[in-house]
Formats: structure tokens, sequence, C-alpha cells
């Protein structure tokens, strides 16, 4: 979870979802290939590199508090956004390389990268972003709401997240 958000991490996981089927559209619809051994392999190690842009705009998102909803997701992509685009184009540039090579499977890998970094950075900036501005009300609200929770009922007496966070996981390991 980012920071005990159910609404963020929600974001999160539904980006990811919606990456992992545009991904797996593209190579059955588009590039008739059949959904073998090497395309199921380059899902499943894909769906690491579709969370990774969103759950960076989340955690620069949930960092800054005591701001609007609003004024944590300009600054979230203002700060955030730039180093993640240019991550995103230095991926790309990378796969270049993979491409041209003629070993089959390695150019299909580049490819795959090549879609997959395209259409993360795009699920990203142009559904994560404004799902947070259409759910980020709700999601500070939830937000409050679980923080307020824990300090009452898991960890009395507690001020930082780290704190809880060892609570938590001292409840776990001794259960």
């Amino acid at each position: 979870f980012t920071s005990f958000n159910l609404v963020i991490s929600m974001l999160v996981a539904l980006t990811t979802i919606l990456v992992s089927f545009c991904l797996v559209g593209i190579l059955v619809a588009c590039m008739d290939r059949e959904f073998g051994t090497v395309e199921s392999l380059s899902v499943v190690v894909f769906v690491g590199f579709s969370i990774d842009y969103c759950l960076h705009l989340a955690l620069a998102y949930q960092v800054r508090s005591g701001e609007s909803f609003r004024d944590r997701v300009r600054n979230a992509v203002n700060n955030t956004g730039p180093s993640i685009f240019f991550a995103a184009m230095t991926t790309l540039i990378s796969t270049t390389f993979l491409l041209f090579c003629r070993i089959a499977v390695f150019a299909h890998f580049g490819k795959v990268l090549a879609i997959t970094t395209t259409l993360s950075i795009l699920h990203a900036f142009c559904f994560f972003i404004p799902a947070l501005l259409v759910f980020g009300r709700c999601a500070s609200y939830v937000s409050t709401k679980c923080r307020s929770y824990l300090d009452r009922k898991v960890v009395p007496n507690t001020n930082t997240e780290n704190e809880i966070h060892e609570h938590i996981i001292k409840d776990v390991t001794m259960a």
C-alpha cells in the first residue's frame, strides 16, 4: 500500500492492469503473435516496468501532506514528472539496440520493452494523474481516516509512519 491509502493503491493497481491488458492486446492483435511462452513471460516480467512510473507519482503525491489534493497532484507532476519522463526516454533509447539485434528473441524483447515503456508512461500521465484529480479528495479523506484509526487503535502514542510500520511488523512477527 502507498502509505496506507487504499484509494491510491487501487489506482496504481488499476493502472498496472490497464497497461498489462493493453500490452497483451498489442502483442496478440497488432503484432500477430500467438500468446505463447515468450509472450506470457514478457507480460509477467513487464508488470514491474508498468507499475514503476505511476508508483513514483503516487509516492510523490503522498509525501506532500497538508496541501490541497490538487496542489499535491501539481507538485507530484512538477517535481517527479520530468525525472519519470526522462527515465522512460532513456529506456526507449536503450531499446533501439535490441530492435536491430539478429537474435529474434532479443529483438522481440526490445519491441515489447519499448511498447511497455510507452504504455506505462502514457498511462501514468494520461490515466493515473487525471484519476488522482478525480479521486484525490476521496484519497485524502481515506488517508486521514486510516491514519487517525491507526493512531487511536493500533499504535497509541506514536507520531511517525516508521513507528507505525515497526509496530505492525512486530505484531505480525509475534502472531
